[in-house]
């Protein structure tokens, strides 16, 4: 295993290195492919497998922390009017999402056993994300959602629910049992699907996109 091998590695990955979705992997994901293999290099040394450590030689691309848009208030005002017209199941997950700083895939995971109705509070233990299982197949990716704890210790979380989420997620309940002809039990998603589901969250991120974009034009 030499320096040329490991950076031929990097380079690779960093063009074509996404299994998800067959493009380039960002300079933070390189970067963590380097850790782990300066890790591993490390323990091979100490066993005797490797003479020296390659990685240390190898370079990658710095990471730049993305910029962020920051709506104006004028446009916040605009997003949450339109939010709030229309308590579609798709609006709901955003203002879940807007008003707690929750991830989407948390949003779309959280069921109504981790909402606690007396003290508002809701506990956050999970999260969602749609993964490709056969990049080989012939009539496209095959995915599928798969369900995992929090993103780190401190994602686990419990949050107190303002009373306009309070009253959204009493939304959420009556209309599930509207549409199902039953009062949701504790596995049940507080946000939900059309046909009372977990939601996709990748289908909840393109939404989203969309209604920034209409945003613009209101």
């Amino acid at each position: 295993l030499t320096t040329a091998v490991v950076q031929r590695f990097l380079n690779d990955e960093a063009q074509h290195g996404n299994l998800r979705t067959g493009g380039p992997l960002s300079a933070k994901s390189v970067k963590n492919l380097r850790v782990v293999l300066d890790v591993c290099c490390k323990r091979a040394v100490a066993d005797g497998v490797l003479t020296a450590n390659p990685v240390p030689e190898t370079v990658y691309a710095h990471c730049r922390a993305k910029k962020l848009t920051m709506l104006s208030d004028n446009a916040q005002t605009k997003l949450e009017k339109w939010l709030f017209s229309d308590l579609s199941l798709n609006n709901a997950g955003i203002i879940l999402a807007l008003y707690t700083g929750m991830r989407l895939g948390e949003v779309c995971a959280v069921r109504w056993k981790g909402y606690d109705a007396a003290s508002g509070t809701l506990h956050i233990t999970q999260t969602v994300r749609r993964v490709t299982i056969d990049p080989s197949a012939e009539y496209g990716k095959r995915t599928k959602l798969v369900f995992s704890a929090a993103k780190t210790e401190a994602s686990e979380r419990s949050l107190y629910l303002p009373e306009v989420l309070q009253g959204l997620l009493t939304v959420q309940w009556e209309r599930f049992r509207s549409l199902f002809g039953r009062a949701p039990n504790g596995e049940d998603f507080i946000i939900y699907s059309a046909v009372g589901g977990v939601l996709d969250p990748d289908h909840l991120s393109a939404y989203w996109r969309d209604v920034l974009l209409s945003l613009i034009h209101i």
